[in-house]
């Protein structure tokens, strides 16, 4: 053996080091510090349950019937298959009634166009339920305002054939007789000679009969003689 002291092999002295009193200094780097990370959380026990999770709403109930067409102040029953207990509901509200025991009154004011209602029975802790449709039509409204027209039409033209009648049942006008000349002046101490015609308006035969006071003749020729 020599008298160099050999080091540990496995001893790494670090560098840039002073010697104890000396004036140098460190030049590594010092890393900071992770925050220590939370653990996973432990899996439930077996045999323990996890949180409850509720299914959804169960369509499992049958309105009958499904479809009804209801005109002003008409009732409809509905019923549940199978038979349970049910709270009767409609969409919109207030667009008719309907009962506790699903008895639906559609409203009695009229309307200009169809709409429709939707009628839900659904049991008490809301996970089954049923719907049905009820179409609510103004037709009958319709039919009556077209058979009013009808009535109000019928008596106008029974008015009117009452008139008519009336006026060509009635008595036959007077004949309107017109004698040319209507006015002669005779000298009486002279025979003189007048000739008549007459025109009967509304007769096209002018058939007249001709008469004249005592004491002067008239003849088939209308034409008379004093």
């Amino acid at each position: 053996m020599s008298g160099k002291e050999v080091g540990d092999p496995m001893t790494k002295q670090p560098d840039n080091l002073s010697a104890p009193g000396g004036s140098g200094t460190a030049t590594g780097t010092a890393k900071a510090p992770q925050p220590p990370q939370a653990p996973p959380p432990p899996p439930p026990p077996k045999g323990v349950a996890g949180p409850e999770i509720s299914p959804p709403p169960s369509r499992a109930l049958t309105v009958v019937p499904a479809t009804v067409e209801l005109s002003e102040t008409d009732v409809q029953a509905f019923s549940v298959d199978p038979a349970t207990p049910v709270t009767w509901t409609i969409t919109p509200p207030r667009v008719g009634e309907i009962t506790p025991t699903g008895v639906y009154t559609a409203p009695s004011e009229k309307r200009n166009r169809s709409r429709s209602v939707i009628v839900t029975a659904s049991t008490a802790d809301g996970m089954q339920y049923g719907t049905a449709t009820v179409v609510l039509s103004d037709i009958p409204w319709k039919i009556s305002l077209v058979g009013w027209y009808g009535v109000a039409v019928a008596v106008y033209l029974g008015i009117t054939l009452l008139l008519l009648w009336s006026l060509l049942s009635g008595p036959a006008p007077q004949r309107m007789i017109v004698v040319n000349p209507s006015v002669v002046t005779l000298d009486p101490k002279l025979e003189q000679k007048i000739q008549f015609t007459a025109t009967v308006l509304g007769d096209s035969q002018d058939a007249v009969m001709w008469s004249v006071p005592a004491g002067q003749k008239i003849d088939s020729r209308n034409l008379h003689i004093r």
